[in-house]
């Protein structure tokens, strides 16, 4: 049994989700000095649709509540729908930590997408600070997510 499919028996992943990630592979388990933060890294061949993606993160922090701080984090994939990176962008808000206005300010706001980089309209410098703010955390979450290096505007 090789290492992802442990993880699956301990997570009781259904068969019907463990199809998303056929052909994954487990690439490690980081954890911090004192263990409160794990950082679990998967390859796999796509990127996953983000209601599984949020569904296995809930797993895992439910499966493993006693660790503080959960992240997966996809090796990138080469070829992907741009759809995902505007599908990918309520998961995005949610997780920020940034500032905790983002979410309000830009949940019901449209992205647009073109090849590799996120356009999004700041209305005013109030919007614009707080995305500048954000940036580096987004660019982190979209990484973590599978779609590699992209541009956000």
């Amino acid at each position: 049994m090789d290492k992802l499919e442990i993880l699956f028996t301990k997570l009781n992943l259904e068969d019907d989700l463990r199809k998303y990630f056929k052909e994954g592979k487990l690439v490690k388990v980081k954890t911090s000095r004192k263990g409160q933060k794990w950082t679990i890294y998967l390859e796999l061949k796509e990127i996953l649709p983000p209601d599984i993606y949020s569904l296995f993160v809930d797993r895992l922090e439910n499966t493993f509540s006693d660790i503080q701080d959960i992240e997966l984090a996809i090796m990138p994939v080469k070829n992907y729908d741009e759809k995902l990176l505007v599908d990918y962008w309520p998961v995005c808000l949610k997780k920020l930590k940034c500032v905790s206005q983002v979410m309000v300010v830009f949940s019901d706001r449209a992205i647009n997408v073109q090849g590799k980089t996120i356009n999004i309209e700041a209305y005013n410098l109030v919007e614009k600070d707080i995305l500048n703010k954000c940036y580096n955390e987004i660019l982190t979450l979209y990484k973590n997510y599978g779609f590699g290096k992209i541009n956000l505007n």
